[in-house]
C-alpha cells in the first residue's frame, strides 16, 4: 500500500473525535469508516485483541 492511499487528511479525524465526560472518544462506526472496514468487522477484531493495551474500549466508544 502506498503512504498517499493511507493517509487521511487530519480534518476527518478531528471531526470523528467527541467529548464525553471530558473523555475524547471516537465511536466504533467512525474508526470503522477510517479504517475502511465495517462496524462489525472491527468489533470482532478488537474482542479478539482486548488483552493489549493500546485501545481502551469501554462499550461501542474508543477513547483517545
Amino acid at each position: 500500500m502506498e503512504i498517499a492511499k493511507s493517509v487521511r487528511p487530519l480534518e476527518t479525524v478531528e471531526k470523528s473525535i467527541l467529548l464525553v465526560r471530558g473523555q475524547k472518544v471516537i465511536l466504533d462506526a467512525d474508526l470503522a469508516k477510517l479504517y475502511g472496514v465495517t462496524t462489525k468487522r472491527l468489533n470482532q477484531q478488537v474482542s479478539r485483541n482486548r488483552g493489549g493495551d493500546r485501545v481502551r474500549v469501554r462499550g461501542n466508544s474508543f477513547p483517545s
